[in-house]
């Protein structure tokens, strides 16, 4: 009996260094950027890993050459959707805008995009993983076809980002329901978490700017993958979350040891799937052919 496959996905959010406006772990300088995502990139690529960046229209502006090179090596280079990059005017994330706001916001950041970098983005993330019921209706009439917009058990109205209840899985979106499957062309790959421990809003994911890889990525792993197992889920998958802000050059800093481990422990997982390092572009192509296969 074969083993069940199981896509591996490494995401990392890019953003402009830090603001008057702040989100999250912004890097300090372009500097710390750059150095960031390369580190990121040459770390996974040299170990079979496909890394998807998720970049926000600063960054293509400013790392254009780098983002380059790695997508020539694998890499998948997508849009970090934020308002807030279109015009300082865009004070909210885009799940708090309207139907009719999202889709110009959209529209325009993949203009912009489009004309920094040789081609146009298919995958997408929003900052604060924001969102509404009109959001993935609104992508998927833009031209994406997949993204990773959810967060499971997040719940952050300031936001926007109410993932309670969200599916935990890869699955195709609804039109008109964030949290449900349908039937658009879109994959919506969640980020990894156990949504059953949200705390102050957050559910625990698959982050490795944060925690420490045995007592934080390992058990939340280790405990998703056994769910998966338990509710016979079809098309499984573990989708990791970095950002530029977390030193992945300093080689003996948490982050880059939290990424070589997670790594190491993907390697793991030889001996009971079979294992497809992926980019969210190429989850896209292999869902399909699941989903083909199984009907």
């Amino acid at each position: 009996m074969s083993s069940p496959a199981l896509a591996v996905l490494f995401t990392m959010n890019c953003m402009a260094p830090a603001r008057a406006r702040r989100v999250n772990l912004r890097p300090r300088t372009w500097t710390m950027s750059a150095r960031s995502i390369d580190s990121f990139c040459s770390t996974l690529l040299s170990s079979g890993q496909r890394p998807t960046l998720f970049c926000a229209l600063p960054v293509v502006a400013n790392h254009t050459p780098l983002l380059e090179e790695y997508a020539d090596a694998g890499a998948e280079i997508g849009l970090l959707l934020d308002p807030a990059d279109l015009h300082a005017n865009l004070r909210h994330q885009l799940g708090h805008y309207g139907r009719d706001d999202q889709r110009e916001i959209v529209r325009a950041s993949i203009h912009h995009f489009t004309q920094l970098f040789r081609s146009r983005p298919r995958s997408v993330r929003t900052v604060e993983f924001s969102a509404s019921d009109d959001t993935f209706g609104v992508l998927r009439d833009s031209g994406f076809l997949q993204g990773s917009v959810s967060s499971p058990g997040r719940r952050v109205s300031k936001y926007q980002a109410m993932w309670e209840g969200a599916i935990p899985d890869p699955h195709l979106a609804a039109r008109d329901d964030k949290l449900g499957a349908g039937d658009l062309e879109f994959l919506e790959i969640p980020v990894t978490t156990d949504a059953n421990q949200s705390a102050g809003g957050v559910a625990p994911e698959l982050n490795l700017d944060i925690g420490d890889f045995s007592k934080w990525h390992w058990p939340l792993a280790q405990g998703q993958l056994d769910r998966m197992e338990r509710e016979g889920v079809g098309f499984r998958a573990l989708c990791w979350l970095a950002s530029n802000g977390a030193p992945y050059g300093d080689s003996a800093g948490t982050s880059a040891r939290a990424l070589a481990s997670a790594i190491d422990y993907v390697d793991t997982l030889h001996s009971r799937f079979e294992v497809r390092p992926l980019t969210v572009a190429a989850a896209h192509t292999d869902f399909r052919r699941e989903v083909t296969t199984a009907c």
